[in-house]
């Protein structure tokens, strides 16, 4: 990887480069969005209400990355302390309601139920790794580490990486309209924390950054 490349894959992942990234999720998610809304309105199909519903809860994780990243590189919170734990929570509520828009188009309370227990499980395990992380770089020792070499962060995507595998499954099972796209997304997303985890066992820093990037597609 020559250097060009490497200082802009590093800029899209720290503030504020990240913040043109988000804003492109953003405008990704809202797009798909209006789209769902304008479906629903049209045909009144419960489908096009789901979707709609889960673009909706993907569109406002992504307003809220975009605005913490914001008041990090504002210095208004602390983006080291905050941002790496958030960000591997927020792609892996991605993956599980990526999950949920593709393989539960028809209305499931089951998976409804079970989308929802999961994400409140990510927001526990959330809270455990901002305290966690905290406690780490309070120490003078660990002042200098990355969380890409923690072990919070290799729990992260070991938890990623299943929850993909098991969309995966899903979808093969179930078989709805659509499902080759939710299994591309869900594999690219595969391939990006497998490609993170390589990285952060070679201790290729530079490498990481695109796998930083790539592991996000799912919240696409």
């Amino acid at each position: 990887m020559n250097a060009f490349t490497s200082l802009i894959l590093t800029q899209l992942t720290v503030p504020p480069g990240d913040l043109i990234y988000y804003i492109v999720l953003v405008f990704a998610v809202a797009s798909a969005l209006q789209s769902a809304f304008n479906h629903w309105r049209v045909s009144e199909f419960p489908q096009a209400k789901r979707a709609f519903a889960g673009l909706g809860i993907l569109l406002g994780a992504q307003i809220l990355m975009f605005v913490l990243s914001g008041l990090g590189w504002q210095q208004i919170i602390e983006p080291r302390t905050i941002l790496p734990p958030l960000d591997r929570a927020f792609i892996a509520f991605g993956i599980i309601w990526i999950t949920w828009l593709y393989a539960f188009p028809e209305p499931n309370r089951g998976a409804d139920a079970a989308a929802t227990l999961l994400s409140l499980l990510i927001l526990v395990i959330l809270g455990v790794s901002l305290l966690t992380w905290q406690a780490q770089i309070a120490d003078p020792q660990f002042a200098s580490l990355s969380y890409n070499q923690t072990f919070d962060d290799w729990s992260w995507q070991i938890g990623s990486l299943l929850l993909a595998l098991v969309g995966i499954a899903i979808l093969f099972i179930r078989r709805p309209d659509g499902m080759w796209n939710g299994i591309t997304l869900l594999f690219l997303g595969f391939l990006g924390h497998v490609g993170h985890l390589f990285s952060r066992s070679k201790e290729i820093i530079r490498g990481s950054c695109v796998w930083r990037i790539w592991r996000r597609i799912p919240c696409y």
